[in-house]
């Protein structure tokens, strides 16, 4: 009878944030958030023996971003978005339980690594109170 064991993942977490209002109508944001995970354990059990397929995960990821909200003049303002994603993962196959063997077709090294960037800008102005 087959069993899938549990993964013990062990987590490392930062966030920070800075945040700026020289006036009574500007704000500016910077922030940070990132985390990074990795875990051992037998990913699948048969009949109390471990199967090959052993892996380590590891995990990450890092998001800065900035914020602004700036007032031009009595009625138009502007808002911007600026951000950077990054990932890196992996996953590691071995040939055993002792996770340092990786002789067999069966092992592996398994890399992801990607990033985004963006962002945004809005502008807008208050023009009278009409409604058209």
């Amino acid at each position: 009878m087959a069993a899938s064991a549990t993964i013990r993942m062990r987590a490392i977490t930062s966030e920070s944030e800075g945040r700026s209002t020289p006036n009574s109508t500007d704000e500016y944001s910077l922030s940070y958030s990132g985390n990074g995970q990795e875990g051992r354990d037998a990913l699948h059990r048969r009949y109390d023996r471990v199967a090959e397929g052993l892996a380590v995960a590891l995990l990450g990821c890092a998001e800065p971003l900035f914020l602004s909200n700036t007032k031009l003049g009595d009625t138009a303002y502007v808002k911007t978005k600026l951000y950077y994603n990054s990932f890196r993962n992996g996953l590691y196959s071995f040939d055993n339980a002792n996770y340092n063997t990786q002789a067999t077709a069966k092992a592996f090294n398994s890399y992801y690594s990607d990033y985004a960037y963006g962002g945004s800008v809005e502008a807008g102005n208050n023009f009278g109170n009409r409604d058209t």
